[in-house]
């Protein structure tokens, strides 16, 4: 595990969680734990989240225009609430 540069590969994931993708940011978190002393499961798990990456690339997020099946609500002013 020496020669395999684990900390710029986790350092790229952490970009990618922060501005593109906060779908992989649990993973990237557990994967920053390891930044010391990786191992060999923790490479396999890189690989597998670039992995991942490669495979969503074409995926987007889509704002307004047709519903297509998935809607979803939030209530934004719970603070109000007396039992928050």
């Amino acid at each position: 595990m020496k020669v395999v540069l684990y900390r710029e590969a986790v350092g790229y994931l952490n970009w990618a969680a922060v501005g593109t993708h906060p779908d992989i940011s649990f993973v990237v978190g557990v994967l920053l734990q390891y930044l010391e002393n990786p191992r060999r499961v923790h490479w396999e798990a890189v690989k597998r989240v670039f992995h991942y990456l490669q495979g969503t690339k074409d995926w987007r997020l889509t704002y307004g225009g047709e519903v297509t099946g998935i809607m979803g609500f939030t209530d934004v002013d719970g603070a109000s609430q007396e039992h928050r």
